[in-house]
């Protein structure tokens, strides 16, 4: 991987290099409709082919893949709060065409009762959507200082989320 090259150039360790494989990466979006859904485990495979081994959906933490959407919220809250080093959150314009962000939009509203995780968390929105996505929700990506990226695409979403995810590994590095 590039990214471990450069920081054995860096002068970092190896068993910093290993932390790559344990940094907890949880992958947030609609899985609704099914290309949505595809375009997450799409980035998700991106990530741990990367070396992000520990990059996970939320409905990777159940053993029955057929969630209803109370038991994702649940999920996702406790995975929010308890497991995850690293937020992403996706807004597709797939899933803004079907009205299927507002699940997206509670899980980043627990993630602003934390400043740490706030510190901690990315949101991608699609750039065809990102003046679509209501002026109170952009309101509160800003007041609250979240990073935000607008991919034009799925390769570009998956390299800005592998830009994303190495720069936190530089940070627990330093």
């Amino acid at each position: 991987m590039k990214e471990d090259i450069l920081l054995r150039r860096l002068g970092y360790k190896p068993a910093l290099i290993k932390r790559k494989s344990t940094l907890k990466i949880l992958i947030l979006g609609p899985y609704s409709p099914p290309e949505a859904k595809k375009r997450l485990e799409d980035i998700r495979e991106y990530l741990v082919f990367k070396g992000y081994t520990n990059t996970r959906l939320v409905e990777d933490f159940s053993p029955r893949k057929e969630l209803i959407d109370k038991e994702i919220f649940i999920k996702s809250r406790d995975k929010i709060k308890n497991w995850a080093d690293i937020l992403f959150f996706f807004f597709f314009k797939e899933a803004h065409n079907k009205s299927k962000l507002m699940g997206v939009q509670d899980e980043v509203a627990i993630v602003c009762e934390d400043a740490d995780k706030v510190s901690k968390s990315v949101i991608f929105i699609d750039d065809k959507i990102q003046n679509k996505i209501s002026r109170q929700f952009r309101g509160r990506l800003e007041n609250y200082e979240f990073k935000v990226a607008y991919p034009s695409n799925q390769g570009n979403t998956k390299k800005v989320a592998a830009a994303y995810a190495f720069n936190f590994l530089m940070k627990l590095l330093r």
